[in-house]
C-alpha cells in the first residue's frame, strides 16, 4: 500500500467525503523513508517536500539542516534518531522504536535521511523492520552526497577518456567482536574494487590513512589524483585536491569536517582543468562576437534604408505587412561584403510588389541598376557594407 492508498483507505472514515478521522477507521499509520539530499534544501524532490508537509512525526538524521526540517508542520513531533561517525549513538537497533510506535498509532511518519536512503542509508534494515511489523511504507529517493558534491564542484564522475565506471564505497571500518576495527576485512573489500574508473568513498574522513594504504596494496598508484569534499552543497563546503599519497595530510591541514567524501580517479584532473578555465580572466571578443556586432549594425542600417525605399515605392503600392528584415544570423554564412549586399538587395526587393517584379534584374542589368538608383538602394547598401568595421 502506498501513501495515496493509505490516504484513501486508512486515514478517513467511510461515511463520505469531507468526514474526519473515525474510530471505525484502521489505526495503522504510514511511514515515508525520505532522502533529504546532501544539504541544500533546493535539491529536495517535490515528493519529499509533500511528504514533509503532511508529516505528523519527523524522525531525522542529525545532519539534516533546520531549513529542511522547517518544511514540516510546526506542530509535528521531531525525533533526532541519526548517528554521526565517532559520535554518540542514540540507539543500536535497525529502526528507532518511536517510529514504529507512532505508525502503529495511525500517524504519518517521515524518516528523514541525508542523501539517498538507498545508498548507505540503512533503508534495507528499516524496510525489513516495517515490513515485519506490517506497517505500510514508501521510499522517496534523494540526491546522494556523491551526485550533489559532483554537481557543486563541477566534478564529472565519469568521462569518456578516463573513467567509464563509478563505484560508491563505504570507508567505514566494521568493528570486530572485541570492538577493534577489522582492518583485514577492510583491505579485502578495497582489493575487490575495480582498478580503474572513479571510486567515491563515503564516511572515509576518519580512515584516510588506512584507505590510502589499502588502495596502494590493492594496486592503485600513489600518484593517482584524489579529492576530499566536505559539507557539499552547503555554505560551508570545502575541498582539497591531491593524490592518494598526499590526501590524508591535506585533509588534516585543511581541517575538513564530516560529512565528507573522498573521490579517487583521473576525473579529479578533469575537475582541476575545469576549475582553472572558470577562474580565467575574460578574453577579448572573439571573431564570432565581432561578426555578430557587424551584422547587428548591418540590420539597423538596412532597416533605415528600407524606410527610405518605401517612400520611393509608395506609388507602386507597398505591401501592407510591416517590413521585417531577417536576424543577423541569416548573414552568418555570407563572408564577403558584396555577397551580403546582394542578399540585402534581394530581400528588400521582395518587400514590395514592384521590387518583387524587379528581383531577377537586380543582379546587374540596366533596368535593375536604374531601379537601384531611383530608390537609393545601391548607394545605401554600399554604405552599409563598407561603413561598418568588421
Amino acid at each position: 500500500m502506498d501513501r495515496g492508498e493509505f490516504s484513501a483507505k486508512g486515514s478517513w472514515s467511510t461515511g463520505g467525503e469531507g468526514e474526519s478521522w473515525s474510530a471505525k477507521a484502521p489505526k495503522m499509520g504510514f511511514v515515508s523513508l525520505v532522502g533529504a539530499g546532501p544539504g541544500d534544501p533546493e535539491l529536495l524532490t517535490l515528493k519529499a517536500v509533500r511528504a514533509l508537509s503532511e508529516a505528523q512525526v519527523v524522525a531525522y538524521d542529525e545532519l539534516v539542516s533546520e531549513a529542511i526540517l522547517s518544511l514540516a508542520p510546526v506542530d509535528a513531533e521531531r525525533i533526532a534518531v541519526g548517528r554521526r561517525g565517532g559520535g554518540v549513538r542514540h540507539h543500536e537497533v535497525d529502526l528507532h522504536p518511536r517510529v514504529v510506535e507512532a505508525a502503529r498509532m495511525g500517524k504519518r511518519v517521515v524518516r528523514l535521511k541525508g542523501g539517498d536512503p538507498s545508498i548507505f542509508g540503512r533503508v534495507g534494515e528499516e524496510s525489513l523492520v516495517l515490513a515485519e511489523s506490517g506497517i505500510p511504507f514508501e521510499i522517496i529517493p534523494g540526491v546522494s552526497a556523491a551526485l550533489g558534491a559532483a554537481a557543486s564542484h563541477a566534478l564529472p564522475l565519469t568521462h569518456r577518456l578516463v573513467a567509464s565506471t563509478v563505484t560508491f564505497v563505504t570507508a567505514h571500518l566494521v568493528p570486530k567482536s572485541d570492538g577493534s576495527p577489522d582492518l583485514a576485512r577492510f583491505e579485502r573489500q578495497i582489493a575487490d574494487l575495480p582498478k580503474e574508473g572513479t571510486l567515491v568513498f563515503y564516511m572515509g574522513l576518519g580512515t584516510l590513512p588506512q584507505l590510502r594504504d589499502a588502495l596502494v596494496r590493492a594496486g592503485w598508484s600513489n600518484a593517482t589524483p584524489a579529492m576530499g569534499i566536505s559539507k557539499a552543497t552547503t555554505p560551508d563546503e570545502m575541498q582539497v585536491i591531491g593524490t592518494i599519497a598526499t590526501l590524508p595530510e591535506l585533509v588534516t591541514e585543511a581541517k575538513l569536517e564530516a560529512p565528507a567524501l573522498v573521490v579517487v580517479g583521473h576525473v579529479v584532473d578533469v575537475h582541476a582543468r575545469i576549475a582553472v578555465l572558470r577562474r580565467a580572466e575574460p578574453v577579448e571578443a572573439t571573431s564570432v562576437e565581432r561578426r555578430s556586432a557587424f551584422f547587428a549594425g548591418l540590420r539597423r542600417r538596412l532597416a533605415r534604408l528600407a524606410a527610405s525605399c518605401r517612400k520611393q515605392f509608395r506609388k507602386a503600392r507597398v505591401h501592407r505587412r510591416p517590413f521585417r528584415f531577417p536576424a543577423p544570423s541569416k548573414f552568418a554564412s555570407l563572408g564577403n561584403p558584396r555577397v551580403r549586399g546582394q542578399y540585402a538587395l534581394k530581400h528588400l526587393a521582395q518587400e514590395t510588389r514592384e521590387g518583387r517584379d524587379l528581383g531577377p534584374r537586380l543582379n546587374g542589368d540596366g533596368e535593375g541598376r536604374a531601379a537601384n538608383r531611383r530608390c537609393g538602394v545601391r548607394r545605401g547598401v554600399r554604405q552599409v557594407v563598407d561603413g561598418v568595421d568588421e
